[in-house]
């Protein structure tokens, strides 16, 4: 059943996937790294998607932790 609660847990799936990037490991590989000297080598495009990149991870990092408490207890208790 397609939801509100659904739209939000997806939403919350889709910024784990970003938050939990490496750096090193994957963000480099793809050409997107997150450091400073690297970016202004970029074209602008992909400056914006490590822009978006860095704004999620600052912004989410904290509150990530309490949707993710909230959506495992909601999955356990609801089944």
């Amino acid at each position: 059943m397609f939801g509100l609660l659904s739209l939000l847990y997806s939403a919350v799936l889709f910024i784990n996937a970003i938050v939990i990037l490496n750096d090193k490991r994957f963000l480099n590989r793809v050409c997107l790294p997150l450091s400073n000297d690297h970016r202004n080598n970029l074209s602008p495009k992909l400056r914006k998607i490590v822009d978006f990149i860095n704004a999620i991870r600052t912004v989410f990092e904290i509150p990530l932790i309490g949707f993710n408490i909230f959506f495992i207890i909601y999955e356990v208790l609801a089944g």
